[in-house]
């Protein structure tokens, strides 16, 4: 499978907004199951995911504006309302070619981890350098 599989439109979706698998099957099922609303601890317990890597999933997933989210006895819940009409129809297209192309799919998200992990190094990396240290 090949990245250039993936539409580029959705290869950006992907890039600006989705960090992880477990990021992307819970925008996917929260699609699926737009009429319900979900704590993270139930959205945990259907995908069998921890309930932290699943909070901080939905987290970034609203701040992405994918989400919409209220609260009931103390507990936030989140449901499936892109903030605008174009995201809403990037999902919808995510949803029809993420089952035939979704090695492609995981290949773009590692690859994006991989970077993301690669440049946090770097940057560690430079700024723990004793030559910067001796300058300061």
């Amino acid at each position: 499978m090949d990245e250039s599989l993936v539409p580029a439109h959705l290869q950006s979706l992907l890039h600006a907004h989705i960090d992880s698998i477990e990021q992307l099957e819970l925008l996917l099922w929260l699609y699926q199951h737009s009429n319900e609303s979900w704590s993270a601890s139930s959205a945990a317990s259907a995908l069998h995911l921890p309930e932290g890597i699943a909070e901080e999933a939905l987290q970034l997933l609203d701040k992405g504006g994918f989400l919409g989210v209220t609260e009931a006895a103390g507990a936030l819940l989140f449901f499936y309302r892109p903030a605008t009409k174009e995201l809403g129809e990037l999902v919808e297209r995510l949803v029809e070619v993420y089952p035939q192309q979704r090695v492609a799919i995981m290949k773009l998200l590692t690859a994006g981890a991989i970077s993301r992990l690669k440049a946090r190094a770097l940057h560690t990396f430079v700024n723990a350098s004793p030559s910067r240290k001796a300058k300061e």
